[in-house]
């Protein structure tokens, strides 16, 4: 189950590394014809790095092993041996 984490992890890189990207394929200032909350969002995007989205998923899915982890060791023996294996 731990195992998710990679594929989060590299989906993560993967993506910051296309948005890094994208910044030099579009006018350093966002289009002022654009809706004004547009241009909100892409400069919102463009100042984040997406460490704290990456650091928020990655905790949520340590605490969902944590929960699935502790039902498991409170279940039954059976439980236990088979599917923690």
């Amino acid at each position: 189950r731990l195992f998710a984490t990679v594929p989060f992890t590299l989906g993560a890189v993967l993506e910051q590394q296309e948005h890094t990207a994208a910044l030099t394929d579009r006018p350093a200032a966002p289009d002022e014809n654009l809706p004004p909350l547009l241009r909100e969002a892409l400069q919102i995007m463009d100042s984040d790095d997406g460490e704290q989205a990456f650091l928020h998923g990655l905790e949520s899915l340590i605490r969902g092993f944590e929960v699935q982890l502790t039902a498991l060791l409170q279940g039954s023996a059976w439980e236990r041996e088979n599917i923690l294996r």
